[in-house]
């Protein structure tokens, strides 16, 4: 069975697995954008007059059903993401028509500049090097990693600019408590989220590597465009610092202690990408790298500080 076919008949079978939403609701397919280019086919199912629904991947269930698992198999667990993430009754357009509502859901997210030219066309952004910084409204966790997007259309019906995007995201950051710091540790990672740097910055241990996230280690390497921890961890550390961006989601700091220089970095991250990261997660082969004494954050073979500029203006220092 082909890809096609197989989305077409789980859009014409799904609800033959849920006979109470018969006549109820209605199940759409379409086919979006996400983060480096990368497309997928979505599937919701919207009940009566509600206008949420969970997105359900089809990819994924097209990949395991050539793996072997039945269609119905397939079905019955997108039914089950479906009923265990519907939320019933919740007003989005609330949010999306009103930025008085929509301002404290706002985070920040860095993606890469060269992957992502046709999608920043409609995403109001500000370039940050090689790195652009996009907008998306998160008002639950059920929209998936990438919240509601921001447009520029969104900002116009709002009258905001994209200043005003980047002071709401911005203190949403510092004011939610959204940024952690810990020690890499491969074998424990996942334990380690949820302490953020404004209840302390960790103990900095000499020659490991330390990861720069969010709380929920989503969408975290954003947290590299404040200065104020990427400081406060140098001045700990008592040295320079390497930022690694390992995806959009972490970024590794790695103390410059004289044992590992740039091109030892590079390698080692485009390694990761290469073989590790999943294509829409990529961020960047570049290594990043904050001078503690001067303050400032640049591209490691630079010494221009990278500035966050709007979309359309010059192009940051160096």
């Amino acid at each position: 069975m082909k890809f096609e076919e197989f989305v077409s008949y789980v859009q014409e079978h799904i609800l033959d697995g849920a006979p109470d939403l018969k006549g109820k609701a209605k199940v759409n397919v379409k086919k979006y954008m996400k983060n480096n280019g990368k497309e997928v086919t979505a599937l919701t199912i919207f009940e009566n007059d509600s206008n949420v629904s969970p997105t359900i991947r089809l990819e994924d269930y097209f990949r395991a059903h050539v793996r072997g698992k039945s269609i119905e198999d397939c079905i019955q667990e997108m039914l089950k993401v479906y009923n265990t993430y519907k939320i019933g009754e919740f007003d989005i357009g609330a949010y999306i028509d009103d930025f008085g509502k929509a301002g404290p859901h706002l985070i920040m997210k860095l993606l890469s500049r060269e992957k992502n030219e046709a999608l920043l066309e409609d995403l109001p952004h500000f370039i940050f090097g090689d790195l652009a910084v996009t907008f998306s409204v998160c008002v639950s966790d059920i929209f998936g990693r990438g919240g509601i997007a921001v447009t520029y259309a969104m900002m116009e019906d709002w009258g905001v600019r994209e200043d005003d995007l980047l002071e709401a995201s911005f203190a949403n950051m510092q004011e939610n408590d959204t940024t952690v710091i810990f020690r890499f540790d491969p074998e424990s990672v996942l334990g380690n989220y949820g302490t953020s740097v404004s209840d302390h910055m960790p103990h900095i241990e000499k020659g490991w590597p330390y990861v720069l996230t969010s709380a929920e280690g989503i969408f975290g390497a954003s947290a590299m465009l404040r200065l104020d921890v990427l400081q406060g961890f140098a001045d700990k550390a008592e040295c320079n610092i390497f930022i690694v961006p390992l995806s959009i989601d972490e970024c590794l700091l790695v103390q410059d202690d004289g044992l590992v220089n740039t091109e030892q970095l590079e390698r080692v991250l485009t390694e990761i990408n290469r073989d590790v990261n999943p294509e829409e997660y990529f961020l960047s082969n570049s290594i990043y790298y904050y001078d503690r004494k001067r303050h400032v954050l640049h591209h490691s073979g630079s010494i221009a500080p990278m500035v966050l500029t709007k979309a359309g203006e010059c192009n940051e220092a160096g």
